[in-house]
Parts: structure tokens; C-alpha cells; sequence
């Protein structure tokens, strides 16, 4: 009888999801209903790991003020499993570091982000130059390697140079910069602009 069952619920499974409106809609639905202050919908596609729902839902706390559950509704959307415009993944991710490394809605952890971020591998660090300058520079007493935040800020110059992006949080970079001027010796400053260069040219090659 078992064997018999479950064919039978395969099939009423189908047919419900068959029943059911199209993504598209059901997004488009949720969200009229945000704009009206009805953010269950919303939710609940969020919650079913829809990642243009999670990044709305985000939106909307954010607008009220709800900074902790705005970062967590951002959490969802990097993490979600479905995206119906790909494109809005990666306007979430960059979003959620920032928020993490300013401490918006959240206790900033640099220290998490410095290992998270600068992790070994093919473009390390891409991205989030200045924030690692920053906090090799101005973090944590546990973080901070002046050597090295001039790195980052280096090879944020090598890789645009060699057309792999522009510099992220420019302003940023620059304070860094006067910031470390007069304390990274000449000398560690040009063979951290070396160091720099092979990595962009290595990472360039490897990924074309």
C-alpha cells in the first residue's frame, strides 16, 4: 500500500505547485502589498529563500528604522537559493559587508571580516581592499599590520589598473592613505607595490 501512496502524493504535489501563481507574480503581489505596510508576503517569500524578496524586505525594515532586522532580512538575500534578477545578489552582498564593517545593525566583528575577506584563493580580497586597509590599519590592536593595509591598498590600484574593477570605497582608500603615509617606511611601501602587482597579474592570468 505504501508503494501505492506515494506516486499519489508525488502527484498532488505536482498538481498543487502547478496551481500555483508564478513567482513573478507572487513577488510582484508581495510587494504591492509592502508599499500598503502589509510586509507578511513579503516575509514569507524571504523565507522560502527568495533572494528579490529578502533584499525588498531589507528595503522596507531599513526605511522604518528596523536596522538589526534589516540585516538580517540582507542575510537572507546573500544566502537565498533564487534570484529572479541575478544582479540584485550581488548589490545584497555588498551591502551586508558594508553593514558589518560599519556596525549597522550590528556589532562590528573586523576581526571575522579580516579573516573572511583576505581568506587565501584566486582574488582575495577583491572588493573589500580599503575596509582591509582600514583594519590593518585602524582596527583591532590583534588585526593591525601596517605592512600589509598598504597592501591592500596597493593592490586595489594594481587591479583596476589591470582592468579587473574599480576601487570600491574610494574615500576611504584615501584616508587610509594619508593616514599610513609617514608610518610605512619607503622601502616596505615599494616592495608591498611589487607584492601587489604580481598578485594582480597572477590573479589576472588565472582568471581569463
Amino acid at each position: 500500500m505504501l508503494y501505492l501512496a506515494i506516486p499519489a502524493v508525488l502527484l498532488l504535489l505536482i498538481v498543487f505547485l502547478a496551481l500555483q501563481p508564478p513567482l513573478e507574480l507572487r513577488l510582484q503581489r508581495a510587494l504591492q502589498q509592502a508599499r500598503q505596510g502589509d510586509l507578511r508576503r513579503l516575509r514569507a517569500l524571504a523565507r522560502k529563500s527568495v533572494g528579490d524578496a529578502a533584499y525588498a524586505l531589507f528595503l522596507q525594515l531599513d526605511a522604518n528604522g528596523e536596522q538589526a532586522a534589516a540585516l538580517a532580512a540582507l542575510k537572507r538575500a546573500v544566502y537565498a537559493r533564487t534570484w529572479l534578477d541575478i544582479r540584485g545578489c550581488s548589490v545584497a552582498m555588498r551591502a551586508y559587508g558594508r553593514r558589518r564593517f560599519l556596525g549597522v545593525g550590528t556589532i562590528p566583528d573586523h576581526a571575522a571580516l579580516l579573516a573572511e575577506w583576505s581568506r587565501p584563493g584566486w582574488c582575495s580580497g577583491a572588493g573589500w581592499e580599503p575596509e582591509l586597509a582600514w583594519i590593518q590599519a585602524c582596527g583591532p590592536e590583534a588585526c593591525r599590520d601596517l605592512a600589509r593595509a598598504w597592501y591592500w591598498l596597493c593592490l586595489a590600484d594594481a587591479r583596476r589598473q589591470e582592468g579587473m574593477g574599480e576601487i570600491r570605497s574610494v574615500e576611504l582608500a584615501q584616508q587610509v592613505r594619508e593616514h599610513l603615509g609617514p608610518l610605512v617606511p619607503a622601502s616596505v611601501r615599494q616592495a608591498m607595490q611589487e607584492q601587489a602587482t604580481e598578485t594582480a597579474c597572477r590573479d589576472f592570468v588565472s582568471g581569463r
